[in-house]
């Protein structure tokens, strides 16, 4: 068995050039491995790697006779195989796939496809987006792939003669924006090939998973979905975020890839389980004594935790988190009930993992560490800089925001941080989130957050300045009692432990959740000043 907890080779998986070479080696390697699986109308499909090559190559043919080629396509829809064959398709056609969020006013969607000078998009019939296209923009339906598919397979064959620049642009991805516009980040076959072989060699995956993550989303479709596609296991397709939960006990994932929200939700739900049935502190002790027995090698973890395993699927090892700051208690729970989650940090301008936690190296409250093939510096003010074939090729449109963050194939993340011997990477919060106190320090509203999060009836909080005073603006969890009270008691307590430059000084509860991105970070209102 392995040591746990330190330095050891990465893992060494065959390396992909590109999208298509990615298709061709599943094919060629495990044909008849399954690729994804979903539910439709109560009825489990699957489809092998094979049957996957021969989907995409059959619309990417058809794509071809309609002399679809060399045009910005955007793809507006939920989760489903036909979005992944979609992608990959238009990318092999020749076209550059832009994915959008399906949930984003149809405003936003036609001004995000304008932006990227699209010329058609993909979605279904009965999308409130329909009736908002431009005559410029032509629609391809989602409800009719599967019969261009069967009719692409009788047509002249392109796609074994497609040849990759590994240089060529393949998609624009959307910037969620927690303060700002999108904007479009371009990343070509060569980008994305790299992070993949890259993130891949810092974790091994050894089972399948369930992708939760929306597609249109980096983290989501490069991560979820492409990387699980080149470690050589299978994807389940969740039908709805509504039902996470019940779709990890029915499937059984050995790994899953989640922002914090889901990790946190799952968190309370378990506590509030132990809670009900007066066990919290036997559920505690019993905590202790199995990271105690770990130490020596005997792990009770699984058995005497077996209805929390229950609860996510029973076969659960890995959960995989990134797209926003996670407290460490919930990795320490987590840890303690024998699931073990695993930092990451990536960015969509860098395809976006540059570092993630390993199965067998994990180091406290790190983001994880600096994948392969990449360099990280730390610039004057804290920010993280990044190098490498991961990084973007610009903003599709708008040189004068790329030359803001690029230099010299730097790319500032505008992340603060710090990097250790191990070439593990900490983060402290956002350089343009970062409040000037009255004494002229710098304090990371993120940092403070987290602390106000721990109090149990805080369910979403934001900290923010307003006339040079500390502010943070609380919504409360709605299923608490005399939750506003023990909140103001909760802050008061915080305050006594702090200098006054970082005691909050008003305080504010609202009635509803914060506007959040699609990969559930929340939009620091412009209101507060944040």
């Amino acid at each position: 068995m392995m040591n746990q907890n330190q330095a050891y080779p990465l893992y060494q998986l065959q390396e992909i050039h590109d999208l298509k070479h990615l298709i061709d080696e599943q094919a060629r390697i495990h044909p008849q491995a399954p690729a994804f699986r979903w539910t439709e109308n109560k009825v489990l499909h699957t489809k092998t790697r094979l049957e996957l090559r021969q989907d995409i190559r059959a619309l990417t043919n058809w794509l071809f006779d309609q002399k679809i080629h060399g045009q910005t396509i955007a793809l507006v829809g939920r989760n489903s195989y036909a979005y992944i064959v979609a992608f990959f398709a238009l990318i092999l056609a020749g076209n550059v796939a832009a994915p959008i969020d399906k949930d984003a006013a149809s405003e936003e969607i036609v001004a995000m496809m304008t932006l990227g000078d699209a010329g058609g998009v993909v979605c279904a019939q009965d999308d409130p987006l329909v009736s908002c296209l431009p005559d410029s923009i032509q629609p391809l339906w989602f409800e009719d792939l599967p019969s261009l598919i069967e009719k692409g397979k009788t047509l002249p064959d392109h796609f074994e003669s497609v040849q990759i620049d590994p240089e060529t642009i393949c998609a624009y991805f959307y910037t969620s924006g927690t303060t700002g516009t999108p904007k479009a980040v371009m990343l070509s076959h060569k980008n994305i090939a790299a992070d993949i072989n890259a993130a891949c060699k810092n974790f091994v995956l050894t089972g399948d998973t369930v992708a939760v993550l929306p597609f249109h989303h980096c983290f989501g479709l490069v991560t979820g979905v492409l990387k699980v596609l080149n470690y050589g296991k299978a994807t389940y397709i969740a039908p709805s975020l509504r039902r996470v939960q019940k779709t990890f006990q029915e499937q059984k994932p050995q790994t899953v890839f989640l922002v914090p929200l889901f990790v946190e939700t799952f968190h309370k739900r378990i506590w509030s389980q132990i809670k009900q049935k007066h066990q919290e502190t036997q559920a505690r002790r019993k905590m202790r004594q199995c990271e105690q027995l770990l130490k020596i090698g005997i792990d009770m973890r699984k058995k005497t935790f077996k209805a929390v395993h229950d609860s996510l699927g029973g076969a659960l090892q890995y959960i995989i988190c990134g797209g926003a700051p996670l407290d460490q208690r919930y990795i320490d729970d987590f840890h303690a009930w024998g699931i073990t989650i695993l930092n990451g940090y990536g960015i969509t301008e860098c395809a976006p993992v540059v570092a993630v936690n390993r199965n067998h190296f994990i180091k406290k409250n790190s983001v994880g560490q600096i994948v392969d093939g990449v360099q990280v510096r730390i610039g004057e003010q804290g920010e993280v800089w990044v190098k490498g074939d991961i990084v973007m090729r610009g903003y599709y449109g708008d040189p004068e925001a790329t030359r803001a963050v690029l230099r010299d194939g730097w790319f500032n993340t505008q992340d603060i941080g710090y990097v250790d011997r191990d070439n593990f990477l900490f983060l402290n919060g956002r350089e343009k989130n970062l409040i000037i106190l009255s004494n002229g320090e710098n304090v990371s509203p993120e940092q403070i957050e987290m602390q106000l999060a721990r109090c149990e009836e805080v369910e979403e909080v934001v900290v923010f300045a307003r006339q040079k005073a500390l502010c943070a603006e609380i919504y409360p969890d709605p299923a608490a009692q005399d939750a506003e009270n023990k909140i103001a008691a909760y802050v008061q307590a915080y305050n006594d432990r702090q200098p006054r430059a970082k005691q909050i000084e008003r305080f504010y509860f609202r009635d509803r959740e914060f506007e959040k991105t699609p990969t559930k970070k929340i939009i620091r209102s412009q209101r507060t000043g944040v």
